[in-house]
């Protein structure tokens, strides 16, 4: 069954620390429905990327890094 891409937004998580947005991911990824989470780059939710390679492999979820968000002259910033 297809499964869209699933990502934090400010619209429907308020943004914690590391640990906590790193926590969300994991949850997401627990679920069977989940295959694919996008956005994780995203420097308004800070997370551990090592510990979500980790899980990703476990779980057999991908995870999107776009590195030209995370560059200096990215489109996203951490204000929004």
């Amino acid at each position: 069954a297809y499964s869209p891409p699933r990502g934090l937004h400010a619209q429907n998580y308020k943004s914690g620390s590391v640990k906590e947005n790193t926590s969300a991911y994991l949850n997401a990824m627990k679920h069977p429905c989940v295959k694919v989470l996008g956005h994780c780059d995203n420097p308004q939710f800070p997370v551990d990327y090592e510990t979500l390679a980790v899980a990703a492999k476990e779980f057999g979820v991908i995870f999107e890094i776009n590195e030209a968000s995370l560059a200096p002259y990215g489109y996203r910033t951490s204000r929004g």
